[in-house]
């Protein structure tokens, strides 16, 4: 039986599709979720509470293109209000392109997109395809797309070493050569390199996972490997976020990639904070914090929000449990902040989302 929420959303959704409610449920792809943060940089060096607000878009299908559901897909914010959903796969590979207004959360039409599209038939037309499982950046100076790794269906499932690069509505790829094909890694931008951290290769009998660091110059796409085994039996299904800021209200101690959770080669989760800074020598630490921190996982978000200078976690899985928390840490008072998200109207734990947006100003 529905219930009475449920019933008079329905009812809501249906007569004023442009109408924001601000209500608690259950996201998907066709109801992407957005969150915004309630906690200042100066808050989060006295305090431990933080407030969040679960907004969930409206839909209409006969004015937004939303989605198809699927796996292994990747997310990305191009603008302070665009937000782009590629790759990933069903019963067959993406090509789509989809588009999301990150102010109000709702999907847009792909007859806005005409240059996405026309970059989709190209793809199609000479069997170009991004796969799923990949690693996304995105070049804010040079309006430039990265996509490494990940794993493309041909017949059966391979993992990739290919860097597909996306600018000006044009796709170039080349196979990084001292990279071994993976999936389930990360990367970030640093500089002119993309720096790429762990995966796994999915071999015939077992996955072989890799504790690696390498760096792609992305001017010459040569490879170089930083680190050969930061992590003893690997590392897969982390998250990264990097953090390279110098004011005077900030220390540089605290720049360098922040790497959370993932599990290793005998299914072993990461509970570590780990700090990575490379410079003329590359170093690893443990991020000594305070308060109760997330407990180890995978298939989480990870984001940064340089307005509160703090890192934010959400969902995932332990292989035992489905996470259905926020945690917020402010890198300079290293205190986390602990919110739980179930209590509220329906909302169900989740993972294996593609990633969280953070794009409101933090009061």
């Amino acid at each position: 039986m529905q219930s009475e929420w449920q019933r008079r959303y329905d009812q809501v959704r249906t007569i004023t599709p442009s109408k924001q409610i601000r209500i608690r449920t259950t996201p998907s792809p066709e109801r992407p979720m957005k969150l915004k943060f309630a906690q200042s940089p100066v808050q989060a060096l006295y305090t431990t509470s933080t407030k969040a607000t679960v907004i969930l878009p409206l839909q209409n299908e006969y004015k937004y293109t939303m989605p198809e559901t699927r796996q292994g897909c990747r997310s990305i914010e191009l603008s302070n209000h665009l937000g782009i959903v590629m790759g990933g796969h069903s019963h067959r590979e993406s090509l789509e392109f989809n588009f999301i207004d990150l102010q109000n959360g709702q999907w847009l039409q792909k007859q806005q997109f005409q240059d996405w599209e026309c970059l989709k038939c190209r793809m199609k037309e000479s069997n170009t395809k991004l796969g799923s499982h990949f690693s996304i950046n995105y070049d804010t100076e040079e309006q430039t797309i990265y996509c490494f790794g990940g794993e493309r269906i041909q017949g059966v499932r391979r993992q990739s070493n290919t860097l597909s690069k996306i600018q000006n509505h044009q796709v170039q790829q080349f196979v990084i050569n001292g990279i071994p094909p993976r999936r389930n890694h990360t990367s970030t931008l640093m500089d002119n390199q993309l720096i790429v951290i762990g995966g796994f290769e999915d071999m015939n009998t077992k996955p072989n996972y890799f504790g690696d660091i390498h760096s792609i110059n992305l001017s010459t796409m040569k490879s170089t490997q930083l680190q050969k085994q930061f992590m003893k039996n690997g590392l897969a299904y982390h998250q990264v976020i990097s953090v390279q800021k110098k004011n005077q209200y900030f220390e540089e101690k605290e720049n360098g990639i922040y790497l959370f959770g993932g599990k290793d080669q005998e299914d072993v989760f990461n509970s570590d904070l780990l700090q990575i800074v490379i410079g003329n020598q590359l170093q690893v630490n443990v991020v000594q914090t305070i308060g109760q921190q997330p407990k180890a996982r995978r298939n989480f978000s990870m984001n940064y929000d340089q307005n509160s200078q703090c890192i934010i976690i959400f969902g995932g899985t332990n292989d035992f449990e489905i996470f259905d928390d926020l945690y917020t840490l402010n890198i300079q008072s290293k205190i986390w902040c602990h919110v739980q998200l179930s209590g509220y109207l329906n909302f169900q734990p989740r993972y294996d989302h593609c990633s969280l947006y953070q794009n409101e100003k933090i009061e």
